[in-house]
């Protein structure tokens, strides 16, 4: 099979326009994130907590009293660092 030159006519050979520049549609005065309603952040203290108690009830080596006496103490921490300590506590169990 021979090789062939196949030319396309492309219509129209004018420049498109230029850009504007900046950014036109970021002018918006409603909600800038409508997939986040809440708006609010997450509590990091609460967070800390969570994730203590779940590295307790990962640990294979405490017995259910004992998960159930440190989350309390996780639950009773008011900082994320004293639930931050805790959870590393936890994993080196």
């Amino acid at each position: 099979i021979a090789p062939a030159v196949i030319a396309i006519s492309c219509g129209d050979q004018t420049p498109a326009p230029e850009p504007t520049p900046g950014n036109p549609n970021t002018d918006n005065p409603q909600n800038p994130n409508p997939g986040n309603p809440g708006g609010g952040t997450v509590d990091p203290v609460e967070a800390a907590k969570t994730e203590a108690k779940t590295a307790i009830d990962a640990s294979a080596e405490l017995s259910d009293s004992v998960k159930e006496a440190l989350k309390r103490q996780v639950e009773a921490t008011t900082t994320e660092a004293e639930a931050r300590d805790l959870k590393t506590k936890a994993d080196a169990l």
